[in-house]
């Protein structure tokens, strides 16, 4: 039994945190509200500890044959209303972003890699991230 006037703490949300275990299979929507996929997984740095990517699965039906595109984390911004992430991209935008399918060997922590996933979101096309 809790103390009156305490609140419970939350282990897997606070107001300003929240648990990779409720990211991964979080629904993300274009600007129009369109549903493009969901995050399969974050890619956290391991020395800074900043999200890098999260690994959103767009494509295929039922999961099959669909592609993953790491989004730069700062690409993504929370919608409480639509309970899930909004990018400023259209479905056609992240078709042609950098992408892999489910099992092949990717290392994203490449810097060949990297500066590809970067080039593709940097620059005046998808404006400015929120980092």
């Amino acid at each position: 039994m809790e103390p009156e006037g305490h609140k419970r703490v939350e282990r897997d949300e606070t107001p300003a945190l929240i648990s990779c275990d409720k990211v991964e299979g979080t629904a993300v929507y274009d600007r129009a509200g369109h549903r493009l996929g969901t995050i399969e997984t974050l890619m956290i740095d391991k020395v800074s500890g900043v999200v890098r990517y999260a690994v959103l699965s767009f494509g295929g039906i039922l999961g099959f044959g669909s592609q993953h595109y790491p989004l730069p984390w700062a690409q993504l911004h929370y919608d409480v209303g639509l309970g899930g992430y909004v990018v400023n991209l259209t479905e056609q935008q992240v078709h042609d972003a950098p992408s892999y399918r489910p099992g092949d060997s990717v290392d994203l922590s490449d810097r060949d890699w990297g500066e590809k996933v970067q080039g593709y979101y940097d620059g005046p096309r998808f404006g400015v991230s929120r980092l």
